[in-house]
This record gives structure tokens, sequence and C-alpha cells, in this order.
């Protein structure tokens, strides 16, 4: 198992949560500020459950874009400049870093409403180099990301795909936040067989609720490609993840800043 710095993790979580959201949150600035505190106080008490946003606002302004959300749902937090802040800036580091001299393809994988499809497809709204497919399954998680992306005028820099991805091509059954539905399969080599030769550097975000290795297992062939890979995956759902990235897709570890995720790097060939 990785571990994070438990310090830095936590002095960088009430900046953004306390200070920087204040400033990075456009509106609804008081009533977005008052569900953060609400949302970290319940976070203390019970781990495992989100805090749904308890106000009427439909769409929450903030640095990185415009988001529609479910009222009553616990996407807001999603959505919130604080949230996986670290994660995010890392992200968006790598991109700057390389965008020079590089295609960059940018896969996000579970989606879910688009918080950082939206992030990263405004912040380099105005660069033909980098690419944006997200991916999420679940029909009423879909529209609002599609919704997302349209309102902030992302549609022709962000491909939405309503596919959930893993080791097989199928439809299969999947439930989320009580919501059970029948969806599509693809794989990562399927979807990237027409993309990768154009694609110096590919990242990927995957947040597939424990499912990260089936995703990883359907990418066999592009994974080995030799292209340089960034991947950015959950590993607190299943811990056993981060033995299979090591281990079987021989990823080096890049770091890991927070403890929902990790951040991996592949410049060689996978075991797999």
């Amino acid at each position: 198992m990785v571990k994070y710095n438990k310090f830095k993790f936590y002095v960088l979580y009430l900046f953004y949560k306390l200070i920087a959201l204040i400033y990075e949150v456009k509106k609804p600035k008081l009533r977005f500020f008052i569900y953060e505190l609400l949302y970290s106080l319940h976070k203390l008490k019970d781990r495992k459950s989100m805090l749904p946003y308890p106000f009427e606002d439909s769409l929450i302004e903030t640095k990185f874009g415009k988001f529609y959300v479910k009222k009553g749902s616990t996407e807001a937090i999603t959505v919130s400049p604080a949230y996986e802040r670290p994660d995010l800036n890392y992200l968006i580091k790598i991109i700057s870093k390389n965008i020079s001299s590089k295609n960059i393809l940018f896969l996000d994988i579970g989606a879910n409403i688009g918080g950082y499809t939206v992030a990263v497809g405004n912040t380099f709204r105005d660069k033909d180099a980098v690419k944006i497919i997200s991916y999420e399954p679940i029909g009423e998680y879909y529209e609002v990301l599609k919704r997302n992306v349209s309102v902030n005028g992302l549609d022709g820099k962000v491909e939405c795909k309503k596919i959930a991805l893993s080791d097989v091509c199928e439809h299969r059954w999947v439930e989320f936040q009580g919501i059970r539905e029948e969806v599509r399969t693809s794989t990562l080599d399927k979807e990237l067989k027409d993309l990768i030769n154009d694609a110096d550097l590919i990242i990927i975000k995957i947040d597939v609720e424990g499912m990260e290795k089936s995703v990883l297992q359907g990418g066999r062939e592009v994974l080995s490609s030799g292209k340089p890979f960034y991947l950015l995956v959950e590993d607190f759902v299943n811990t056993n993840i981060v033995t299979f990235v090591r281990d079987e897709l021989n990823a080096d570890f890049v770091d890991k800043f927070t403890p929902y995720n990790s951040w991996w790097r592949i410049t060689k060939t996978p075991a797999l």
C-alpha cells in the first residue's frame, strides 16, 4: 500500500476548504461555503458517506467552470474547487509541462457530472494539442455531464461517451448510488485503437468504484504499446489495485497526494 503525507494533505484540505473556497466559488458563494463546512463536519462523524447539498441551487459556478447539479444530491461536492484538489493540480501541471511539444489525450473514466472534465477543458480551452474523452455509463449522470460540457462551451473540446470501460465488450447491469441500469461496456484497447498513434502522451483518470483493475485489464495492447501513460487511479475502494498497477503493469509510482487516489507512470512494456 502506498502512503500519502497526512500532514500536508490536511493542511491543503483546510486551505482549499476554508480560505481558497471563498475566492474560487463565484456563486452561490456563501451557501456553498456553508455546505463545505457541513460536509467536513459530516465526514468527521461518518467518513464513508457523502452529505447531500441542502440548498435549492441547481447551478454552481467556480473558477473551473459552470456546473449543473441535481438538487438534493451529492453532486455538488464533486465540482467543488476543493474536491481532490491536489490531484487536479498535478493533472494540470503534467499537461502544462508537456503541452508545448506533445499531443495529449486525457481520458476521464468514471466522469460523473464532469468535475475533472470541465476543469481540464476550460484550463486548456484554446490548446488544440489537448483532447478529452469522458466516459460515464449511468444515464442520469451522463446527461448532466453533457449539459455541463455544453454550458461551458466545450462541445468541440470534449467527447462524451455513455460507456463503461471494462475487460470485455458486452452489456451488463450496474448499480451506483441507488441507480440500477443496463450499460454497454467497451475496453481501453478498443477505444484507443484509432487514437493512440496521434497521441504523444496519454493521461487516464480512473474512478469506477473498485472496478479499476478490469478497466486496466482491458487495455493490454495499448498499455504495452510503448506510449507514455500517466494513470490517476482511485485506490481506496479496492486497495489491491496498487499491487496490480505496480507488479503487473510494471508502472512506476509517482506520488500520492490524497487518501483517495495514487499517480503512476508507464514508460516501459507492462508484464501482462
